[in-house]
């Protein structure tokens, strides 16, 4: 709406698309039109023909969120349904205030959410009939399962750089490896990201599918996966399906996105559920979670500065010569190939 109030060309991009695809339908926020007035009050047309504004001081504008697609016949963008909110649902970041937003116009008890940057197969839209059974097994002790995640096939590796090269190996193991054992046996899989398959009605009860505040809602999608452990689900990994994902191809992108993940975990350990979750776990399952969060990164930290600080020693003790009173006779019969990670180390410490 406000795309077309301003002249902005994408509203005829998103326009095109709904024409293109009629099942295409598109979730957005306007504000609610004022009532009509009575004549001569604000917002009645005066008798130069002038229109009055229609206000009320002290008083937000009323805001509700619209599903529009475009006729078949006449071409024309159409308003399907229409749902008032009972306040601003602008609370800081926009993805999750999207999904939340769209949940309502959604059929059916179960829910998909796609990234921009995903795509989906012929071969492996033929299994979501047995994905969505998952859902229908029940598992004596276990809460009910309500997210279905699943494997990602990463397409950007053909392109042949270096970097996309990398960003498949690391979503291979994340994706594939880490995931799988996350479930079984530690027990701590949660929801990271597009495509799982979340139970509509179970999160719809339970404030949405992720949470939009500011900063400490960074990394939005694993909420999802705090909420439903901490509100009576469970979460299980398949590899039997996947969609296609792209992922970044030059090292800026990389590297923000990386950013973006530590930043992220730092900022769970300021929300309500980990502190939830860290008082409702057991030992095991801490633990676990621990390390599957901000531990990773908090490890990661702690690796580098003491291989620093091992590189820094031993050149401390070469200096004062006390390097053979100290290392053991078996370290000195050792050749260059086990020194050689040591020799790295000592050039990344050596100023530039």
């Amino acid at each position: 709406a406000d795309f077309r109030a301003s002249g902005d060309p994408r509203a005829e991009d998103i326009e095109l698309l709904l024409r293109k695809y009629p099942s295409l339908r598109i979730a957005y926020v306007s504000p609610w039109p004022p009532p009509r007035p009575a004549a001569g009050a604000a917002g009645s047309k005066a008798g130069d023909g002038e229109v009055r504004v229609f206000s009320r001081p002290g008083v937000l504008p009323v805001l509700y969120t619209t599903l529009s697609r475009a006729d078949q016949d006449s071409g024309q963008v159409v308003v399907d349904a229409e749902v008032a909110l009972p306040g601003s649902p602008f609370l800081g970041e926009g993805k999750p205030e999207n999904q939340n937003l769209a949940i309502p116009f959604a059929f059916g008890e179960r829910l998909q959410v796609i990234d921009m940057n995903q795509e989906g197969y012929l071969e492996e839209a033929l299994k979501m009939r047995n994905l969505l059974q998952e859902f229908a097994v029940v598992e004596q002790g276990r809460p009910p399962c309500t997210i279905v995640g699943f494997t990602e096939h990463i397409f950007t590796a053909a392109s042949g750089f270096v970097t996309a090269i990398y960003m498949a190996l690391q979503e291979r193991y994340f994706c594939s490896f880490h995931q799988r054992v996350a479930e079984v046996p530690l027990d701590v899989r949660m929801h990271y990201g597009h495509p799982d398959v979340l139970d509509k009605v179970h999160f719809m009860s339970r404030g949405g599918i992720s949470k939009p505040s500011k900063e400490v809602n960074l990394n939005e999608d694993v909420f999802a996966g705090y909420n439903t452990t901490l509100r009576g689900g469970s979460i299980v990994f398949r590899e039997y399906t996947s969609v296609g994902k792209g992922r970044m191809t030059n090292l800026t992108e990389i590297y923000f996105f990386e950013v973006k993940l530590a930043q992220g975990a730092a900022e769970q350990c300021l929300s309500r559920d980990v502190y939830r979750l860290s008082r409702t776990l057991s030992l095991p399952r801490l633990l676990s979670f621990y390390y599957s969060g901000l531990g990773f990164y908090f490890h990661q930290v702690l690796v580098m500065r003491v291989t620093i600080l091992i590189g820094y020693l031993i050149t401390l003790l070469v200096l004062v010569d006390l390097d053979g009173s100290v290392l053991p006779e078996s370290a000195k019969s050792i050749g260059f190939t086990a020194f050689f990670p040591l020799v790295i180390t000592l050039a990344t410490i050596v100023p530039a």
